[in-house]
């Protein structure tokens, strides 16, 4: 039966209400794999899902949380500040000491935008147990998160659907459109989504409203229409506009610096990707010119994970418009690119340069024998 229009997003009317209806993920999903290690035993959950848009992250954590009775508090990283952790943990509480002892779980999608002050906050709770939370980020949890969280919860890193999937998903579609799909549609569609679920059911269903014989060519309009310009937005976000921004630092071009800069973050750029390209540039194309570079950009860095959207802004645009204006020397990495050209392994060092073991060790001691004393 069509759904009818106004209902809900066809995305949202498909999701899966069990894990069997979920698709993909196989390994996961199988007994012994991570995600059934968490539905099948009472685990405290604290997780990462880490995959590309349209990968399921969000069904995964909302049926997760069903299967173990828990009740969803649902956040972004941007929302997720310090009075809603103590609230999550306060709701957790009282949930235990309820009479039917119930669980809460907090979902916080783009987890990647927690500050420093947000993931701090968490160290605590998660470590005692006072909270459980599942994590959804579309970045490397390796570069956005701090070590001391990541290592009070579990990566999971999740593929993009196989065509295969999502043309199951599709033909689900199919069932549910005012005119089903033709194969070919299907196909193309399967083709061109680059594993992005959302995106197939989302193009399935504008395709789905026109009569077969229209169908591939409104596949291939839409296509061209709507998927282009995600992936524009996807490049521009995180290779083009960043190498703009570098080369006009380069160049000591500040304006278009600051302009590329603003267009990045317009687009939903994470403002410590920027900060991190700052501070390789501050050694690599600034470095012995002007030592305190590298220092500044640090800094920078260290102040954008603290503060976050939208104040990080102005750091930003601080540390650009010095970047631009800083004399520029490449010595540091054509040093180090020459010497490990060079790198014979099979050279001795000198032994006044190595050193003798028993000597250093002698000298350790006599030292902690003065402090002692």
């Amino acid at each position: 039966m069509p759904i009818e229009p106004g209902d809900q997003p066809l995305a949202e009317a498909l999701r899966p209400k069990t894990f069997s209806d979920l698709i993909g993920h196989e390994t996961l999903l199988a007994p012994g794999g991570i995600i059934d290690s968490f539905r099948s035993q009472q685990r405290l959950i604290a997780l990462v899902l880490f995959g590309p848009p349209g990968s399921s992250k969000t069904t995964i954590a909302r049926l997760l949380a069903s299967e173990t009775g828990a009740k969803v508090l649902e956040f972004t990283g941007s929302t997720f500040g310090v009075a809603e952790i103590r609230h999550a943990i306060e709701a957790s509480a009282e949930a235990r000491r309820s009479l039917f002892s119930t669980r809460v779980i907090c979902f916080v999608d783009e987890i990647h935008r927690l500050s420093k002050v947000q993931q701090d906050a968490l160290l605590a709770p998660l470590e005692s147990g006072a909270l459980e939370i599942i994590g959804a980020t579309t970045e490397n949890p390796s570069f956005t998160l701090s070590r001391a969280l990541l290592s009070r919860m579990i990566t999971v890193a999740l593929k993009p659907l196989a065509r295969a999937e999502i043309k199951t998903v599709l033909r689900r579609v199919s069932a549910v459109s005012r005119n089903p799909l033709s194969e070919a549609v299907a196909d193309k569609i399967a083709e061109a989504c680059n594993g992005d679920l959302r995106v197939a059911i989302s193009i399935a269903e504008v395709v789905g409203s026109f009569a077969e014989e229209e169908q591939l060519a409104k596949a291939e309009e839409t296509l061209g229409d709507l998927f282009n310009f995600r992936l524009s937005i996807n490049n521009d976000a995180h290779y083009e506009l960043a190498s703009a921004i570098i080369k006009s630092m380069r160049a000591g071009n500040e304006e278009a610096a600051i302009a590329y800069l603003a267009r990045s973050l317009d687009l939903g750029e994470d403002p410590r990707f920027i900060a991190r390209r700052i501070v390789i540039f501050a050694s690599e194309d600034i470095g012995l010119a002007d030592a305190k570079a590298l220092m500044l950009a640090s800094a920078g860095l260290s102040a954008i994970e603290a503060i976050g959207l939208p104040e990080a802004r102005i750091t930003l645009s601080h540390l650009v418009s010095y970047m631009s204006r800083a004399p520029k020397s490449r010595a540091a990495i054509d040093m180090i690119t020459a010497a490990t050209a060079k790198i014979d392994h099979n050279a001795k060092i000198p032994t006044e340069l190595a050193g003798k073991s028993g000597q250093i060790e002698a000298e350790l001691m006599a030292r902690k024998r003065f402090w002692r004393e």
